[in-house]
């Protein structure tokens, strides 16, 4: 039989004492520094609110305790015993009153009480009726001997009465009145000054000096001396006009004009290409300026072809220097600068890529009416009919004619004017093509045939123009109620060249008299006579149903009158 064996535990044993407890708890009583060591941790590291004491002087006797330094002061009455004296009993009043009884000056003009002086005088005197002095003739009053009612002149004359007289007996000479020394010379005159003028000021700025104390003008005539640390201290952290405050700017060894962080590199595209998700070659961001150019390059030639010529092909065959029935590069840019239109060849290349369509380097008919024409999409024939009906007939440029330009040019120009009989196409804009057709996700909502329109929703929120409610004159800062005459997003966000100046919308709608129209137009250096300014007047009164007047109607008249007359040239 096999007996067990006894086996024992793998691993540490530790004490049952030892653990965190124990570890943490603070042992009672703390052990006691040495006080020949507790000298030395005095002076280094002492107790909280324990006075530092140099370890060599740690068991010198504390003598400064008891020593006390200067003459002790015998105290003796104080101010406020002597201005504010203790109040006497009635006792003491009435004693004081009994000793002082004894003085004349007490007996004859007591305190607080009127002497009785009848004792002295007569006894037949009546009290009552008589009086004593003489009485005082009213004469002049003050004021009339100060400021007299008279002229300066006439008092001038009062004072030279007995000048002379009195020079002679008192030597009383006026201001400034010389002595007469009777000086027998022709070169002497009597009223001869000698010598410099003495400086004076008659605001009294001197006077005012001499009352003032020489410490106070001292005071104000010293320089103020300000510490450089308080100035280096002000010009490091109080801010300054155009200057940006940086306290640190001192410890930065950086120069002045450094400009902290990274340099953002500006991408080929902006938000407006990034929500309509344009393809890479249609990018609109930072072309914003060639853009602007552009358009008003072509607003030039747009306004300048149609001021210069009756029929657009007159104007193509000014172009058109060759005779072939198609504009080159050259000839384009030879017309631009006879119009004034100095462009930089990148530009000039983008305007001759934005004219052409089909990217040959030559413009055709087609791209010529579509680049010049102004506002009217007509066919060639049109153009003819209006040569009779809106202008006078042009001598060089009649229907005969025309056949004899159509039967020089090539077969390819009268392609395009067999095509161009049909309404002519508006020139293509720099459009923000979409990548792989993209559409919004408004754009599929109820996107099915036969669908409720939107026509026929209910239109919910406030219209842009109300006239439910007339505006107030004069608005109120609380007043947030919409009234349908504040400016609409485009208004923000493009303002006008008007809004710039302080002139808004309703200023062009307001109805406004004759005169003030006439002034308006004389202001703006359009001459009109008075005929002309009456058909003017009634025209404009025409398009209002009251028969009012304002600038804007004025302008759209005087745009139709402009046009009617300038549609053609005259022979």
């Amino acid at each position: 039989m096999l007996l067990p064996v006894a086996l024992n535990q793998a691993g540490k044993l530790f004490p049952v004492g030892e653990r965190a407890a124990s570890c943490l708890a603070e042992f009672h009583p703390r052990t006691n520094t040495p006080p020949a060591v507790q000298r030395f941790l005095n002076t280094r590291r002492p107790n909280p609110g324990a006075r530092r004491v140099f370890y060599g002087k740690a068991n010198d006797p504390r003598v400064e305790n008891y020593i006390t330094h200067g003459v002790s002061t015998r105290p003796s009455l104080s101010a406020g015993a002597l201005i504010n004296l203790p109040p006497k009993t009635f006792f003491q009043q009435r004693l004081n009153d009994r000793k002082e009884a004894i003085y004349a000056s007490h007996q004859q003009r007591s305190l607080g009480k009127q002497p009785d002086q009848t004792k002295a005088l007569p006894a037949t005197i009546d009290l009552n009726e008589m009086t004593f002095g003489q009485k005082t003739k009213r004469d002049i009053s003050a004021s009339t001997i100060i400021s007299p009612s008279k002229s300066f002149q006439e008092l001038e004359e009062e004072s030279e009465k007995g000048h002379q007289l009195y020079v002679v007996t008192h030597n009383g000479y006026n201001v400034g009145e010389p002595k007469d020394r009777k000086y027998d010379c022709t070169t002497y005159r009597k009223n001869k000054r000698f010598g410099i003028e003495t400086p004076h000021f008659n605001d009294g700025r001197h006077v005012a000096r001499s009352l003032q104390w020489l410490q106070e003008i001292k005071m104000k005539e010293r320089a103020n001396i300000v510490p450089k640390t308080v100035d280096d201290f002000r010009e490091r952290f109080q801010h300054q006009l155009g200057k940006v405050c940086d306290p640190i700017a001192d410890t930065m060894k950086v120069p002045p004009d450094h400009t902290f962080g990274i340099l953002t590199r500006h991408e080929k595209y902006g938000v407006k290409d990034a929500l309509d998700f344009t393809t890479a070659r249609n990018f609109l961001h930072g072309k914003d300026k060639r853009r602007a150019i552009q358009v008003a390059v072509h607003q030039h030639l747009k306004s300048t072809s149609y001021e210069n010529f009756g029929l657009l092909l007159e104007a193509f065959r000014y172009y058109d220097k060759n005779g072939v029935g198609k504009i080159t590069k050259e000839e384009l840019k030879s017309a631009c600068d006879q119009f004034g239109l100095d462009l930089h060849t990148d530009l000039f290349e983008f305007i001759l890529q934005y004219c052409e369509v089909d990217t040959n380097g030559l413009i055709n008919f087609i791209d010529f009416i579509t680049f010049i024409n102004w506002k009217d999409k007509m066919t060639v024939e049109e153009l003819e009919e209006r040569l009779y009906t809106h202008g006078k007939k042009h001598v060089t440029w009649s229907p005969d004619s025309l056949k004899r330009h159509q039967e020089k040019m090539d077969e390819s120009e009268m392609t395009c004017l067999e095509v161009s009989e049909k309404p002519l196409q508006t020139l293509s804009k720099v459009t923000s093509e979409a990548l792989d057709h993209y559409r919004t996700t408004s754009s599929r909502i109820s996107a099915v045939v036969g669908g409720p329109r939107f026509h026929y929703y209910r239109p919910c929120g406030l219209p842009s123009i109300r006239t439910d409610i007339s505006p107030p004159h004069i608005h109120k800062l609380t007043d947030r109620k919409n009234y349908g005459d504040e400016v609409g997003v485009f208004g923000l966000l493009c303002p006008s060249v008007f809004s710039q100046h302080m002139i808004y919308e309703d200023e062009f709608f307001k109805s406004r008299s004759k005169e003030e129209i006439a002034q308006i137009l004389h202001n703006i250096g359009v001459t009109v006579s008075s005929e002309d300014f009456e058909e003017l007047w009634k025209k404009a009164a025409k398009e209002h149903p009251k028969g009012e007047v304002s600038v804007e109607s004025i302008r759209y008249v005087l745009d139709g009158m402009e046009a009617d007359t300038k549609l053609y040239l005259k022979d």
